[in-house]
């Protein structure tokens, strides 16, 4: 097989290969957030630091990375741990809606409905725009062949 013929077949596959994973990707996150939502407990936390920071990235160009801190207390106990899967947009000393996972209360995520529903939009658009464009490959191989 010449290089011409394997570039020609990645032009065709990868493009609806890639879509189709990333669309899968992120329909996964839709789930896990709403699983989230139902199945840990949700709780009041009030947003304690956040840290900003600049970290290059493979353009080249940096990329800012931001973690934030919440406290919040469950079953007696206090904790105060980073904040997994929630928007950048809170600031320090905000009350906000929080959910743990039940058998390790230090796992704490800020999953929102808003968040889900625009990883489920998404993921399934890049998951139709793949599907849809998988005959392409077919189609175009076929019309290659008809043209030899």
């Amino acid at each position: 097989m010449n290089n011409h013929r394997v570039r020609d077949l990645l032009q065709r596959v990868l493009p609806p290969v890639l879509l189709l994973a990333a669309g899968i990707l992120f329909l996964v996150f839709g789930f896990v957030t709403v699983n989230e939502m139902r199945s840990y407990p949700q709780t009041t936390a009030t947003v304690t630091k956040i840290e900003r920071e600049w970290v290059p990235d493979a353009d080249g160009g940096d990329t800012e990375e931001i973690t934030i801190y919440v406290r919040y207390r469950v079953a007696g106990q206090n904790y105060e741990e980073v904040l997994n899967n929630c928007k950048t947009s809170y600031q320090e000393g905000e009350t906000i809606s929080v959910y743990y996972k039940p058998d390790d209360p230090h796992y704490v995520s800020g999953a929102t409905k808003g968040g889900a529903a625009i990883r489920f939009a998404f993921g399934g658009v890049l998951t139709f725009a793949g599907l849809a464009a998988l005959p392409m490959i077919t189609f175009r191989k076929k019309r290659e062949i008809a043209h030899d």
